[in-house]
């Protein structure tokens, strides 16, 4: 192991250059120095590239020539990383503030544990440091003992333990050795986008390789960004956590195709909205679509339909 460890940050942009820009702003404040950025854009509609080179003209940036979702698009950063000898990938999203320290936490983390995963904790702003999101469940001896997301809304100070397991830490802050990835393998891409990273966790957690928050390595995040884009992405993030999340539940949580469609009030219940949609009028179905889409989200769980099913190129206009 590398006395100072190499890490690439792998940042991935689709049409939100001004947040990409400012988050390469923060990275660059970092004490942390042995590192290197790569941006991935994911065929971004606009001129993303082009401003993000204008205001950075010496980073690397690669150009994807399809969207195939938050995984796959950090997958071709693991393959630079594994081309260039890195020895850690962080991967975090471009509506991040990262906080000076928040690099140099995580690498101090993976000195000590190194077969793990390596979350950040999300701030409201870093001198409230109300949080956000402070990891999956808690863990001890490998069970979960908590409600997810136990240290919402406490202080930063609450938490006792800056380095503890929890069941899954968030996408939008993660580091993982490259180590850890040529063993078990990467996220699985078809999920597209949402709850690869939790899958990713229990996945390795079943390896013997723990998630583990770290405290002191802090991040603002604005979250949902892209959602802003257009109201009618906010279909697409309601069909792929709904479809993602039951399929994750089916891996790992034992749930049941009986159980999935009792969650949208079962199997009559999605008769009665067809037939119903057969008959409705196009302002009655477009009050109805997003019903309308997180059933289809079920149904394509229950067939254990993945990947891209939904375009979010298609519901860019509102």
């Amino acid at each position: 192991m590398p006395s100072i460890p190499k890490v690439l940050i792998s940042l991935l942009n689709w049409n939100q250059y001004e947040y990409t820009i400012q988050c390469i702003h923060s990275l660059n404040k970092l004490a942390y120095k042995n590192f290197e950025i790569l941006v991935v854009d994911n065929l971004s509609a606009n001129d993303s590239t082009a401003q993000i080179k204008k205001a950075f003209p010496s980073i690397n940036i690669i150009e994807l020539q399809s969207n195939l979702g938050y995984a796959y698009g950090h997958s071709k950063s693991v393959d630079y990383a594994d081309k260039h000898k890195f020895d850690l990938i962080w991967i975090i999203n471009p509506d991040l503030i990262v906080h000076p320290n928040s690099l140099n936490t995580l690498v101090e983390a993976y000195l000590k544990y190194p077969k793990a995963i390596y979350g950040s904790v999300t701030v409201n702003d870093f001198d409230e440091q109300k949080i956000n999101f402070g990891g999956g469940h808690e863990m001890a001896n490998g069970k979960e003992t908590s409600s997810y997301n136990f240290y919402e809304n406490k202080k930063l100070s609450n938490i006792k333990n800056k380095l503890r397991e929890v069941s899954s830490v968030e996408g939008s802050s993660m580091m993982i050795p490259l180590a850890v990835i040529k063993e078990f393998g990467f996220m699985d891409t078809s999920f597209f986008m949402y709850v690869e990273e939790t899958d990713y966790c229990y996945f390795l957690r079943e390896k013997g390789v723990k998630s583990l928050m770290v405290a002191n390595s802090l991040v603002v995040h604005e979250g949902a960004t892209t959602f802003s884009l257009s109201s009618n992405l906010d279909y697409i993030r309601r069909y792929y956590r709904m479809r993602n999340h039951l399929l994750f539940s089916m891996r790992y949580k034992n749930l049941t195709k009986i159980e999935m469609i009792n969650k949208k009030g079962g199997f009559f219940a999605f008769i009665k909205f067809y037939l119903k949609w057969i008959v409705f009028s196009r302002d009655k179905k477009k009050a109805h679509y997003g019903n309308h889409i997180e059933n289809l989200a079920v149904i394509h769980a229950s067939l254990g339909i993945m990947g891209k099913t939904l375009s979010p190129e298609n519901f860019m206009h509102d």
